[in-house]
C-alpha cells in the first residue's frame, strides 16, 4: 500500500516506521527541507525521534506535491496548531476518493471544531477516520 504521512514529528514518524516494518511503500512529508535533508542524510529523526534508525525504506520528503501524489492511504499528523496552514497546502491535492487518516490530537483554535472536521471542511471531503488516544510515539 502506498502511504502518506502528512507531519514528521515523534508520531507521524512513529507511524511511518511501523508501516515500512509491514511492507508499505510511505512517504513522511516534513515543512522544513533543511531538516528533511538532514533526517536523510542522518536516518534519524533527532529532535522528535532521537536513536530510532529510519530504514532506507521509508521516503522523506519536503515536497507537498509529491506527497500527495496518489496515496491509498493519507495520514495526517500535523500539530493542530499549524493545521490550517498545512491544509492551506493540501487544498485541491487531495480528493474525495483519497483515504484520509487523522491522528492529531484536539481541536482547531479558530472555529473550536474538532480536528477531524476541519479537516473535512477544509480539503472539502468525508470526515476522515480518526485514531486517537494517549500515545508516545517511543512506545509505540
Amino acid at each position: 500500500m502506498k502511504i502518506s504521512i502528512i507531519g514528521d514529528g515523534g508520531w507521524g514518524t512513529a507511524l511511518a516506521l511501523l508501516g515500512v516494518q509491514n511492507g508499505h511503500d510511505v512517504r513522511l512529508w516534513g515543512a522544513f527541507p533543511e531538516y528533511i535533508a538532514e533526517m536523510n542524510q542522518s536516518r534519524e529523526n533527532k529532535k522528535f525521534l532521537p536513536g530510532v534508525i529510519l530504514p532506507p525504506k521509508l521516503n522523506l520528503i519536503s515536497d507537498m506535491n509529491e506527497a500527495l501524489e496518489k496515496p491509498e492511504l493519507l495520514i495526517i499528523a500535523v500539530p493542530s496548531k499549524f493545521m490550517p496552514a498545512v491544509l492551506k497546502k493540501m487544498k485541491k491535492r487531495v480528493t474525495r476518493k483519497t483515504e484520509v487518516l487523522s491522528v492529531t490530537k484536539g481541536f482547531e483554535r479558530s472555529s473550536g471544531n474538532r480536528i477531524s472536521r476541519f479537516i473535512s471542511d477544509e480539503l472539502e471531503i468525508p470526515e476522515p477516520v480518526v485514531l486517537s488516544g494517549p500515545n508516545i510515539a517511543d512506545e509505540v
